[in-house]
């Protein structure tokens, strides 16, 4: 398991191209147990989602999902299901993201490791899907349970993705200061993990918000006058 370690390592920092060259290694090594292959192919995935590479992130889903069960590790079920989501919302599929996600609680189960994180997750999936469908009420739903699961393991992996997503829908619930605090906060722990592209979107945000305030701040002023 310590040589995939370095893969779920470059995943972590934002990575993707690195850690999608290192799974392929790791996939290609005969030394490895299924399981562990298993485990580098779903590694491998996630990199290549995260990139917008979609033709072969399903072409691998659909290798693992084909391939006997018992040579997966005991919760690649809903692991699989995941990915399936983001694939789907990669794809522009919002509908079959929010399935998939749901699918994906169905599997879960609370003896399996990290389970609080992955309910973090897979609610703030649910919630980004449903911003993506202009369905707010919805998003407000799942980012709050997101949060809620996410201050329960104190994740800060989790946390930073949800501020951003806050970030988003407080933008549109129209407290555009609140916005850029959570997208302040959002930066500070993309920066505590390394992940540079992470760390440029929300800056990119973070000066489209400040640009926002300044506009308002001076239309406030000229009515005051």
């Amino acid at each position: 398991m310590m040589q995939l370690d370095e893969g779920f390592r470059l995943l972590e920092i934002g990575a993707y191209e690195k850690a999608v060259s290192y799974f392929k290694g790791c996939v290609r090594d005969k030394t490895l147990r299924p399981p562990e292959r298993a485990l580098a192919q779903l590694g491998e995935v996630r990199a290549l989602i995260s990139i917008g590479r979609a033709k072969p992130a399903r072409a691998i889903l659909d290798e693992l999902e084909a391939s006997d069960a018992r040579q997966h590790p005991n919760d690649m079920v809903p692991s699989i299901l995941h990915e399936r989501a983001r694939l789907a919302a990669l794809t522009g599929n919002r509908e079959e993201a929010i399935n998939c996600f749901r699918n994906e609680l169905v599997d879960l189960v609370s003896t399996m490791p990290r389970y609080y994180l992955r309910l973090s997750h897979n609610y703030a999936g649910q919630a980004e899907q449903f911003m993506a469908l202009n369905d707010y009420e919805q998003a407000g739903i799942y980012l709050k349970l997101a949060r809620d699961y996410a201050e329960t393991v104190e994740s800060d992996t989790a946390l930073r993705a949800i501020l951003s997503l806050e970030s988003l829908y407080i933008e549109q619930q129209g407290d555009i200061k609140e916005a850029l605090t959570r997208s302040m906060e959002a930066r500070r722990l993309f920066i505590k993990a390394g992940r540079k592209s992470d760390v440029k979107r929300e800056e990119m945000r973070i000066a489209s918000l400040t640009k926002q305030i300044t506009a308002l701040e001076q239309d406030e002023a000229q009515d005051a006058n």
